[in-house]
């Protein structure tokens, strides 16, 4: 099974801190999807395996600072939708 988070920003401080953020989520064994810069706020989805979702859930709990963070099961259907099994870190985007 794998996961998805999707990592959002609004400023040039979160964007930094998103940046770095990125840079621990590949160590710990994430793919990094391609920077979604044409909406607001901005985004990056982070997919892992069931094997490290708790590593990977914890470090974001507790590094997720002013970041919004949406985390979801994945399904890889063209028709998926998040709207089932949601979790937020930080404050939700409605």
């Amino acid at each position: 099974m794998e996961y998805q988070a999707h990592i959002y920003w609004t400023d040039d401080k979160s964007y930094k801190l998103a940046m770095d953020m990125k840079k621990i989520l590949i160590s710990l064994g994430c793919r990094i999807g391609p920077l979604n810069d044409s909406v607001i706020p901005h985004n990056y989805s982070a997919t892992y395996h069931n094997r490290v979702k708790n590593v990977v859930e914890r470090y974001l709990s507790n590094n997720h600072a002013d970041l919004s963070i949406l985390i979801h099961e994945k399904d890889n259907s063209p028709t998926q939708s998040t709207n089932l099994d949601i979790k937020w870190i930080g404050t939700p985007i409605v």
